[in-house]
């Protein structure tokens, strides 16, 4: 499935397959459904106000992990571009099983890689290092607005030569769930989470790259998918 439409930045996520319960229930918990554009009501029990103020910040960009963080291409470049760098990395890297546990990152909460995972650091490191010469160089607005939050060093070298300060020695797999939460409500609010996710184990397979686009809305849509070796 390739969808045929306008965006204006484009990412390579880890997305579970469509069908999958993981992904089912954590975009229905996150509003957005990336690869049915479909968007949804609040769960049971939750008001729209309380929700939104949960995961308003992270549901444009749907249920995902960061490969490849979002880009603007660079004059002359397509989507068939990244699609053929995509494939290209796929074919050297084969699919494998990462178990998954939620974890409070600094305030906001997401689920993280339960053991360190080489193949994924791998994964992401080629794709941004192969992607590169694709995107556009960001504004010094854009620039400035990252450095807001207040970068290292190291973070400001890799925003420079990458776009993006956390790649590289900076990446952190996690596939976010939550915008930050007021520390007195942080662990009611993990007890929510856990129960819009699947009761059994978490586990990630990461069988496929696949590349998202932004719309005019701001909302990541599912594009393709290229599938790992086996």
């Amino acid at each position: 499935m390739i969808v045929k439409k306008m965006f204006k930045r484009f990412a390579i996520y880890a997305v579970p397959a469509a069908e999958d319960p993981l992904f089912l229930l954590a975009s229905r918990w996150l509003g957005w459904d990336s690869a049915h554009a479909q968007h949804f009501e609040p769960p049971k029990g939750l008001d729209k106000p309380s929700w939104d103020k949960l995961t308003a910040r992270p549901r444009k960009y749907g249920f995902h992990g960061t490969l490849r963080p979002p880009m603007v291409t660079a004059h002359g470049v397509g989507r068939e571009d990244i699609i053929c760098v995509m494939q290209d990395v796929a074919l050297h890297h084969h699919a494998f099983e990462a178990a998954l546990e939620l974890t409070n990152m600094d305030g906001f909460f997401a689920l993280t890689l339960a053991t360190h995972q080489n193949e994924m650091h791998a994964l992401a490191q080629e794709l941004v290092l192969a992607t590169d010469g694709l995107r556009a160089t960001p504004s010094e607005q854009e620039l400035e607005r990252r450095r807001a939050v207040g970068l290292t060093k190291r973070q400001d070298e890799l925003l420079r030569a990458h776009g993006y300060p956390y790649v590289l020695d900076e990446f952190r797999y996690h596939m976010t769930l939550s915008g930050v939460v007021d520390p007195m409500q942080q662990a009611e609010v993990a007890d929510i989470v856990r129960n819009h996710l699947p009761k059994n184990r978490l586990s990630l397979k990461m069988d496929r790259l696949t590349l998202l686009g932004e719309d005019g809305a701001g909302m990541f849509h599912v594009i393709t998918t290229a599938r790992l070796s086996f």
